[in-house]
This record gives C-alpha cells, sequence and structure tokens, in this order.
C-alpha cells in the first residue's frame, strides 16, 4: 500500500497529538510513502514556531523534524498533486 503524507499528518503522529491508532500505524503499514516536495519546509517552520513559541525545546525541535523527514520515500512534485490535492480536500471538507 502506498500512501500520502503531508506536513500536518507527519508532526501529529511525530508528536503523539492523535488519538487515533489506525492513524499512528498508517505509516508501519505502507510499503511507500510519499509527500509533496514542499514537506520539509512546512516540518520545519512547524517546529520553528512551536519552538518560538516556547512549546517545545530545541532537541524536541530537531528530533521532530528528523523524525518527519524519515518517514518520506520518496517526493513528488507539487505541481503535479495540485489539482488532486484541490479535489480531495473538497471532499474531506464537504
Amino acid at each position: 500500500m502506498s500512501i500520502v503524507l503531508d506536513a500536518s499528518g507527519a508532526v501529529e503522529i511525530a508528536l503523539g497529538n492523535t488519538h487515533d491508532q489506525q492513524f499512528l500505524e498508517l505509516p508501519k503499514a505502507a510499503d511507500l510513502i510519499l509527500s509533496p516536495d514542499i514537506f520539509v519546509s512546512e516540518v520545519t517552520s512547524v517546529f520553528w514556531k512551536s519552538r518560538q513559541l516556547g512549546r517545545l525545546a530545541d532537541e524536541a525541535c530537531l528530533h521532530g523534524i528528523g523524525f518527519c523527514v524519515r518517514l518520506i520515500d520518496d517526493y513528488v512534485d507539487s505541481g503535479v498533486l495540485w489539482r488532486d490535492a484541490y479535489f480531495e480536500g473538497l471532499k474531506i471538507s464537504g
């Protein structure tokens, strides 16, 4: 099974902020984890903001970023994904 994991999902897994065990186990069940090419920048931004707000220490942020980056097997050009991402978002939101 292949999955596409975005930055917000990866951060939720890294921080354990979800109580959905199935979501937490999803990366373990995947044969291939893909992500948009902007993933690393987005993850870094989330942890930088958490550090700036005093929610996490430097070491926790660096560990979290590394954890998220290691989850991804391959990156896909965002220019290819935008249309599918748009329609998937519409399905989820309403």
